[in-house]
């Protein structure tokens, strides 16, 4: 039954309260509640169900919380209590299962009609009514049953008194248990006195019929019904008024009480074997029945005999001699037994005297249960029940008439009698004294009378009082002193002579015990000391410190007066500076006199902790030990007690010993300092120690109870006391080292305390403080001011953009120049000059001639050296600007004027009016407070406009957006109508519109708010975090910005023309400024503020990688534009984890790792060229180095276990405050106030025990960081290269460079290669995989990393790139078992799997299963760009994959079946006529091309024939017109015959193009072109670009075309009979590539990679360049060089249009001659070099390259062609901008395709069989040697360089153009 109460009884409350709320719950209630009662159903025939009596709780529950609106319920509930007793088997009046529960239930049930008596007044009658008819049952049932175990409605009365025990509990927020409440009645007895209950004459006489049934006899129920009733019976209203039954209720109670005294004495004494918890239960439930009983007697008695009766009894059990067991238990008893007394005189003043004596007595006798209470050590009972003795005592002396006089009288004559004849002396004397320190008031008569009283009998008693009395005069003495007023002398006088008595006890005892004692009087005196009092009782004790350390300073009573003086001055000092206390002044002054005479205040000499703990609490509270006015140093200093003493007991060489010691412990940083110190005499030597050790003491106090609190401003006072200026005693040099020194300790020590307190307001406080006396007249100030601004600078950079800083110079600035504006004359009067800022003013000296050097001054202290503005401007540029525009706002808002002197500071700083932009702040600002003066409620106004522009959305609303975002921030910044939470709602709108609109422009808007209120209202910092931190988050939930998903650039090697190659970074601006702006919150938070520093913490962990992801799964992006804001991210990370931030060294641990993470997934992908601007690249460089900084400090921080790494060495650890705080010092003067040791000790312990696994760990991040400064640095080579592909001279100062070198890969030797390929391996073996593109490709690190992938496939499947290092041809060779894991190797690009088709590799089923599986992963559009190798690779694949690949991708694509089927029957023969079969292929071909018209379909097959028909005919009019004689123009009329015999056929294509559908020809142009023993032409066909894949689907009837939809142009091309067309096609293919490989990266340089198709044997199409001549064309035309070609059809060089074509040029020259260089092409007169309209440079014709070239394959002709013609457009020279920038174009060029060497080569390889006649053997060792593969890629851009400067007007070029002119009459410009 226990397990099921609570859940059905909270399960009615919740739905209860859940009712009480809604407004329609009336009907709800019905129905919902009905169901739990009986009500309505005969209750005597109603069966009892458990669920209806909890459901009588809940309606009860419903009908208290629902109050007057329920009232209907009301009659309903009490009907329903009622017929409770007749429900058969109910548990509550029957016999219970279980009786506590069915407590429980009974007395929440009373507890709810309590509630309800008093919501209901009108229906209280009918409540008590109701109430005693069920006690009257019960009654009933207890009379007929006699039944014991029944005891639950027992508590009904007691709980009907619980006022609210359901209603207050039932509507707290949280969840209310029913277990709460339902307790033992006698632990939830009633304590609202207010609470009555009205007489209801039913219910007295039930309840009296029950009492007295109670009160009968002694048992557990019985007892209850007593402790209930009798106090119901003192809750009613008004006594019983029947005379009769009152009577006999009193008799009762008290015959009641009587028995339950005897029965509790009867059982404290009786010894059985009853369990002693029961046993204990009953006798409290006994006791609480007699204090019940005894309560009720008292209220209940009516005559004065009566109450002496009670009294008497009473009394007896108070004196009783109980057993110590039984005392312990009855403590309460007796605590009731004395309110009842109390009571009992109230009610009868005639026993007042009865009352008195018994009181007395039972403190004084003592009463035995006090002293068995005090032997028992319960001090806590013995002193509770002690003073409430006392205080009944006061009450008794109180009641009726005083006789004070009387009392004093007695308790006095008792001391005699106690001190001689009670044993229990003591203790007697305690209370005794207890009891005459009640009668000590105000009034000094009163006072007088007791101390006149005890001081006579003592004093003439003769007693003694060390034994006895000295504790309790002690007490007399502070009572005596709290109670004198202030005006009156005589209380003071009674203290003073009571605690000389106390003095010179403690001053002439000699036993130890004694003078304890008389010490602890006089701490006691010192703790309770206050007011004039306590200065009284400082001033005595000086003196007796005085007295007692002059006769012997080893004297043990010198600490212990030293205890009590610490005492006294901890609570408090008084305002030194207040003439009335110059007298005590000096006094404090003399003890540290005293104290640097005899050592006392030296901390190395080993005192105990207690000593040294009072020695820095007097200093903390002592008075600078500087001159009074007319207070001559010398005078003073020699007639000092302290100071004269010393001076006469000590040596010269010990005079010696102190200056030597001085000075070492100040640390002189003067010179001149040593000989000042050594000219001091003794008193002057002790004078500075003193100071010395004060102010060393007294910051170490202060660092111990209050770091924050410390105040330096006083120690000013030393140098600027007019005294010590005066004289020549006090060396002014000596105390400004003093301070100086006290000031770097102070530093160092605060530091430590970063991690768990806010530093920052008193650092700014000091900072303020300086600044204020760097001003000032006096320069001993001026030098210890700016010597400690430029420390805490140094500690603390943060501080020089402050706010409260940097308010504070200007403010300076300002008021010192408006006082020279002031001046009248130029020797005016000199004033204090208040700085606004801070409650502090500023001497002004009268010259007006020295006021302006103070603002030069300051001037040149904040621009110049050292330059502080300029510091935060350079630190922190953001947010120093913007608390100067908040400053110059706010005075704007004030209307207050800034100084001209003000603007020229800030504009001598290079700060625009547009950095601070304060007028935008002013204006927004004015608009904020209109809106507040004219809107209801500004708040949603704004942002009902703001909702409004986001909806709206695009760019142009970008402006508006902002716009209403700084209105947000100004109404923030309203004092006034903005309540907290509206401003909450406001900042939270504003950090979330970069969600709206994730744009840098709104990124930078948030930020300039969240600056503007931060500087405006630094308390907001910490929620300004939190909305950062919240919408990071999102940012990082929404993939926007640095999150950006991979998005697609195009695949230069699998390009499609719908996604062709091009620059898509992510949007990473907005990250990168806000990443940055968190950089600067941080640097301000991170020594002050803890919560934004977590924060930022938080975000960091949820943004940083846990791992190292694979090559798709990241958090941040690695594209190469993201490496900035990715590594200034990290770098905050590192911030922290090098700065004092408060984070557990778990939390270290894990950030340090995610740091490294997140670092190396970065370089986990192939390594690519940044795309941004050039401004941006630039910064990304700076910020990259900026972060290759940081991680060269984290190298020290690793290696330093207690410098940062403590995360990493000890987890577990929890060193996260300072442990303890060292005040430097050596010898005798130094110190140190350890607060624990215990930390730093451990720490130690542990570095010694776990040697080993500290070390690997060290060792372990030691290799990751040395790992990741290579692959930086080479990022950042890489970068600079690009940037400035030409490296400046300023370069090799750099501060770059010392890292480059120290990392320059050329160092590396082969074990260390090695060694990269394993660390990279183990952090991430995508990592490693991508070390060969991101360092460089290393023999030696490439054969490590195949050997890793090797032994690794099961790890390394998924890397794409690691398949070129698993398959090499030796271990395809030996048909390794690991090849099998190719079967589910992650695809590689179509140049790679192609490669392993080539002669290469053996033939194997794994190497060609993933070749063709790579190539299907790819669209057939993709495919045909590598038709010419697809057809090679039928060489090399001797077991068909390839064939079954062509077969299957020809019938999904009839164009790439088109391509591949001319391409076949290029290839099928090896010489241009078309009889030579090629022995490998050919049958291949055969059989192959047989198998792909077999498979065509219907529509396929008529697309072929069409298709292949309109191609035959195109090349078949080269062979009609062959014969036809070409130079009297016959062969031009033919060919224009044959065009115009020619029908176009719907739906074909050119085979060049197969993305242009042929629309129609051009049958007036037919050009037959020069050839000796050929007869190509030229025509144009009108085509439509429609794309591959649309081609496809119009011409297979799949699709409809519309020209009207499609961009239609005319297109030329070249038909060739004769030649062989396939080194062009490979050339021009290499060409598209590089194009691709230029267009990813953004580089924008020319190429035109032109069509060209071979479609049988010696015959081939070639599409024309469009507006285009030979430059020997042009050279017919004009014999004008390109210069003056250019100049002439774009005009002069300033032309606009000039330039753009010279741009255009130098753009196509770069990418041109890359080309001739790497694909060696050569024969390269100016026939083969095209000008095209725009400008561009362009070549044509490659039937010379690689290893062949004219003349016998001589290789005659340069790299580059670079003649006079040609460079005369790029200035002639080579050190002209427009050169150098070809330079740079070509190297920027060459770096772009480097990457792609590779697979160049594998294509170039696979072409390799064909025979063509550019391959003679060496070609692709030559080939992969221009891309100087094993060089980073500076080295190989000096390299091109290099090659460029040889081919620079090669006379090899001029040459060859002159042959050319002789041979072939192709003319050349001279």
């Amino acid at each position: 039954m226990s397990a099921v109460f609570p859940r059905h009884a909270d399960t009615l409350l919740r739905l209860a309260r859940s009712l009480s709320s809604k407004d329609d719950s009336a009907k709800l209630a019905r129905i919902s509640l009905s169901k739990f009662y009986w009500r309505g159903v005969e209750a005597h025939s109603a069966e009892y169900d458990e669920k209806k009596l909890y459901g009588l709780v809940g309606i009860g529950a419903f009908v208290v919380m629902c109050g007057d609106d329920r009232a209907e319920y009301l009659e309903q509930f009490l009907g329903i209590i009622q017929d409770i007793p007749f429900v058969s088997n109910e548990p509550i009046f029957g016999a219970p299962e279980s009786p506590v529960e069915m407590e429980k239930i009974t007395f929440s049930l009373g507890a709810i009609l309590s509630d309800i008596y008093e919501l209901f007044p009108a229906h209280q009658t009918q409540i008590l009514t109701t109430t005693a008819q069920l006690l009257s049952r019960y009654h009933q049932i207890l009379v007929e049953k006699e039944d014991e175990e029944n005891i639950a409605l027992v508590t009904l009365p007691g709980s009907f008194l619980c006022r609210n025990s359901v209603n207050q509990s039932y509507n707290k927020s949280t969840s209310w248990s029913t277990w709460s409440t339902f307790s033992h009645p006698e632990e939830q007895l009633p304590h609202d006195s207010d609470f009555k209950v009205k007489e209801e004459k039913s219910l007295t006489v039930v309840a009296m019929s029950l009492f007295d049934y109670f009160a009968s006899d002694s048992n557990d129920v019985n007892d209850l019904g007593v402790i209930q009733l009798s106090h119901f019976f003192t809750k009613l209203t008004a006594s019983p008024s029947d005379e009769e039954e009152f009577s006999k209720m009193s008799k009762t109670a008290l015959d009641g009480f009587i028995s339950s005294v005897n029965a509790v004495r009867q059982r404290g004494e009786e010894n059985n074997e009853e369990s002693t918890i029961l046993k204990m239960s009953r006798l409290q439930r006994q006791l609480h029945c007699i204090g019940a009983s005894c309560y009720l007697s008292v209220r209940t008695v009516r005559n004065e005999r009566g109450a002496a009766s009670i009294l008497k009894k009473i009394v007896a059990r108070l004196l009783g001699n109980d057993p110590t067991a039984l005392c312990l238990i009855a403590v309460g008893l007796f605590h009731d037994l004395l309110s009842s007394v109390s009571e009992l005189v109230n009610y009868h003043n005639s026993i007042k005297d009865q009352a008195t004596k018994a009181i007395r007595d039972f403190l004084l006798t003592p009463a035995p249960v006090l002293i068995k209470l005090q032997k028992a050590s319960k001090k806590g009972e013995y002193q509770q029940l002690r003073e409430h003795g006392i205080k009944t005592f006061q009450e008794i002396c109180a009641a009726g008439e005083n006789n004070e006089s009387a009392q004093v009288g007695l308790l006095c004559s008792k001391i005699l009698s106690i001190s001689s004849s009670n044993p229990n002396g003591p203790l007697a004397m305690d209370h005794l004294f207890a009891l005459l320190t009640t009668f000590v008031t105000e009034k000094s008569d009163s006072q007088l009378k007791v101390f006149t009283t005890v001081h006579n009998t003592l004093i003439k008693g003769g007693l003694n009082l060390e034994k006895e009395c000295l504790v309790h005069l002690t007490t007399l003495s502070i009572k005596i002193a709290e109670k004198s007023p202030p005006e009156d002398r005589k209380g003071e006088n009674m203290a003073a002579e009571i605690i000389e008595i106390i003095i010179q006890s403690f001053v002439n005892t000699k036993s130890t015990v004694e003078r304890t004692l008389s010490y602890n009087c006089l701490k006691k005196l010192a703790e309770a000391a206050a007011g004039q009092h306590k200065l009284w009782l400082l001033s005595r004790y000086l003196k007796l410190f005085f007295s007692i350390s002059s006769e012997d300073k080893n004297d043990e009573r010198v600490s212990s007066i030293m205890s009590c003086i610490a005492l006294i001055v901890s609570s408090g000092a008084p305002d030194w500076n207040d003439p009335q206390f110059f007298s005590l002044r000096n006094s404090m002054r003399d003890f540290w006199f005293y104290c640097a005479v005899f050592g006392f205040s030296d901390m190395s000499i080993g005192w105990p902790d207690e000593q040294r703990a009072d020695i820095m609490a007097i200093a903390k509270r002592s008075p600078t030990l500087s001159f009074l006015t007319n207070e001559p140093v010398k005078q003073t200093l020699e007639n000092n007690p302290a100071l004269k003493k010393g001076s006469s007991g000590s040596t010269i060489k010990e005079v010696q010993d102190l200056k030597l010691a001085l000075n070492h412990s100040i640390g002189s940083r003067d010179i001149q300092l040593d000989g000042e110190i050594k000219a001091l005499d003794y008193f002057n030597v002790l004078y500075h120690i003193a100071v010395l050790h004060i102010e060393r003491l007294r910051l170490a106090s202060y660092l111990v109870t209050e770091p924050t609190a410390y105040e330096y401003r006083e120690l000013f006072t030393y140098i600027e006391n007019q005294m010590v200026q005066r004289s020549k005693q006090a060396k002014d040099k000596i105390l400004k080292e003093i301070l100086i020194t006290i000031f770097r300790e102070y530093l160092s020590s605060i530091r430590e305390f970063a991690r768990t307190i806010n530093i920052d307001i008193c650092l700014v406080e000091k900072v303020q403080l300086l600044l204020v006396k760097f001003n000032s007249t006096n320069s001993t100030s001026r030098y210890v001011a700016d010597s400690n601004l430029l420390a805490t600078f140094n500690y603390f950079e943060h501080l020089v953009w402050q706010p409260a800083v940097i308010e504070t110079e200007l403010d300076i600035v300002q008021q010192l120049s408006f006082s020279l504006e002031d001046a009248e004359e130029s020797f005016a009067e000199a004033h204090e000059l208040s700085i606004p800022s801070i409650k502090m003013s500023l001497k002004l000296p009268d010259s007006l001639d020295k006021r302006k050097s103070m603002v030069l001054a300051m001037h040149r202290y904040l621009l110049e050296k050292p330059g502080i503005l300029i510091r935060a401007l350079k630190a922190a540029p953001k947010a120093t600007k913007s608390h100067l525009a908040e400053y110059l706002r706010s005075k704007d808002e004030k209307d207050e004027e800034v100084h001209a002197n003000t603007h020229h500071l800030l504009s001598s700083a290079k700060i625009t009016a547009k950095d601070l932009n304060f007028s935008k702040r002013a204006k927004y600002f004015g608009e904020a407070v209109l809106l507040v003066d004219i809107v209801d409620d500004p708040v949603k106004e704004i942002i009902s406009k703001y909702d409004k522009v986001v909806s709206s959305g695009g760019e142009k609303s970008l402006h508006k957006l902002e716009e209403h975002m700084y209105q947000m921030a100004a109404l923030i910044l309203q004092k006034e109508k903005i309540s907290e939470e509206a401003k909450r709602r406001l900042l939270r709108k504003i950090s979330w519109a970069i969600i709206d609109a994730f744009h840098i422009q709104v990124v930078e808007a948030a930020i300039y708010c969240w600056q503007w209120i931060s500087s405006a209202r630094p308390e907001m910092d910490e929620v300004i975090m939190l909305e950062i931190a919240s919408v990071w988050q999102c940012t990082k939930e929404r993939q926007l910005g640095m999150f950006e998903p991979y998005r697609s650039e195009g695949n230069v090697l699998a390009f499609l023309e719908s996604d062709p190659p091009s620059p898509n970074p992510p949007n990473v601006a907005p990250h990168l400024a806000w990443v940055r702006f968190l950089q600067e919150m941080l640097a301000s938070f991170k020594l002050t503020k803890t919560g934004p520093c977590r924060t930022i913490l938080a975000l960091l962990n949820n943004t940083l990688s846990s791992s190292i992801a694979g090559s798709t799964d990241h958090i941040i992006s690695r594209h190469v534009n993201s490496a900035a804001v990715r590594m200034e991210l990290i770098s905050l990370g590192f911030s922290i984890l090098h700065s004092q931030v408060l984070i557990r060294e778990v939390e270290r641990s894990v950030l340090r790792a995610k740091l490294y993470n997140t670092i190396f997934d970065y370089f986990t992908t192939p390594s690519s060229l940044p795309v941004m601007p050039k401004g941006q690249l630039k910064e990304d460089i700076d910020a990259l180095i900026r972060f290759v900084i940081v991680m060269n400090k984290e190298g020290k921080r690793i290696v330093d276990p207690l410098a940062g790494v403590a995360g990493i060495v000890f987890s577990g650890s929890t060193s996260s405050t300072k442990d303890s705080i060292s005040i430097s010092g050596t010898d005798s003067l130094s110190r140190r106030a350890d607060l624990t040791s215990s930390a730093a000790s451990t720490l130690a312990a542990k570095s010694q025990i776990l040697p080993n696994g500290v070390r690997h760990l060290v060792d372990n991040y030691k290799r990751k960081r040395q790992f990741a400064m290579q692959l930086l640095i080479s990022e950042i080579e890489r970068f600079k290269i690009w940037l400035q592909p030409q490296p400046q001279q300023h370069d090799d100062q750099d501060r770059f460079m010392q890292f480059s070198e120290m990392y320059s890969l050329d160092k590396l030797v082969d074990k260390q290669w090695k060694q990269l390929a394993k660390d990279g391996w183990s952090i991430s073996p995508y990592l490693a995989c991508q070390l060969p593109s991101r360092l460089k490709q290393e023999p030696a690190l490439i054969q490590e990393l195949i050997n890793l992938v090797q032994r690794n496939p099961q790890i390394a499947h998924d890397i794409p790139e690691a398949v070129s290092l698993f398959i090499i041809p030796e271990f395809v060779r030996l048909d390794a078992k690991e090849l099998s894991y190719l079967l589910y190797w992650k695809s590689t690009d179509p140049a790679t799997a192609l490669g392993l088709f080539s002669q290469r590799f053996n033939p194997h089923s794994y190497t060609a299963q993933y070749a063709v599986r790579c190539l299907r992963s790819f669209q057939e559009e993709q495919i045909l760009f590598y038709i010419p190798q697809l057809v090679q690779a039928l060489r090399y694949d001797s077991i068909g994959y390839i064939a079954e690949y062509l077969l299957a991708a020809s019938r999904r694509s009839p164009l790439l079946a088109h391509q591949l089927l001319w391409n076949m029957k290029t290839n099928k023969f090896r010489d241009e006529d078309g009889k030579e079969e090629d022995p490998d292929i050919g049958h291949k071909i055969d059989k192959l091309e047989g198998a792909i018209l077999r498979s065509f379909t219907e529509g396929h097959r008529a697309f072929y024939q069409r298709q292949f028909q309109f191609s035959y005919e195109l090349t078949e009019i080269s062979h009609k017109i062959k014969p036809k004689n070409k130079d009297n123009g016959d062969r031009k009329v033919a060919c224009l015959e044959e065009i115009g015999k020619l029908l176009i056929p719907k739906m074909v294509y050119l085979p060049s193009n197969p993305g242009c559908l042929v629309l129609g020809i051009n049958r007036k142009l037919g050009i037959p072109l020069q050839s000796a023993a050929k007869a190509p032409y030229l025509t144009e066909f009108k085509v439509a670009k429609v794309g591959v894949e649309r081609l496809e689907k119009i011409c297979t009837g799949q699709e409809k075309f519309d020209e009207f939809k499609h961009q239609t142009f005319m297109q030329k091309a070249i038909f060739k009979a004769g030649d062989d067309c396939r080194q062009d096609m490979l050339a021009l293919q290499i060409i598209q590539l590089f194009q691709n490989a230029f267009n990813q990266v953004g580089l924008d340089v020319y190429l035109f990679p032109y069509k060209v198709v071979a479609t049988s044997p010696g015959y081939g199409i070639i599409e024309c360049i469009p507006d285009a001549a030979s430059r020997q064309e042009l050279l017919k035309q004009s014999e004008m060089n390109l210069l003056e070609l250019y100049k002439f059809k774009y005009g002069d060089k300033s032309d606009s249009l000039f330039q753009e074509k010279r741009r255009n040029y130098i753009k196509s020259m770069a990418a041109y001659s890359l080309v001739l260089y790497i694909l060696q092409i050569k024969d390269r007169h100016n026939g083969n070099i095209m000008i095209d309209k725009e400008g561009h440079l362009l070549h044509i014709d490659f039937g010379f390259m690689f290893e062949s070239s004219p003349g016998g394959n001589m290789g005659f002709e340069p790299d580059m062609k670079l003649t006079q013609d040609l460079i005369s457009l790029m200035g002639s020279s080579m050190d002209t901008e427009e050169f150098k920038w070809f330079v740079d174009m070509t190297t920027k060029a060459y770096l772009a395709v480097r990457p792609f060497q590779e697979n160049i080569v594998s294509l170039v390889t696979l072409m390799l069989g064909t025979g063509l006649p550019c391959f003679l053997g060496q070609t692709i060792k030559q080939l992969r040697s221009r891309f100087y593969p094993t060089m980073t890629d500076k080295a190989a851009a000096l390299k091109l360089k290099e090659v460029i400067a040889k081919s620079f007007l090669s006379t090899r070029s001029k040459t060859y153009d002159m042959i050319q002119l002789q041979q072939q009459g192709i003319m050349y410009a001279t």
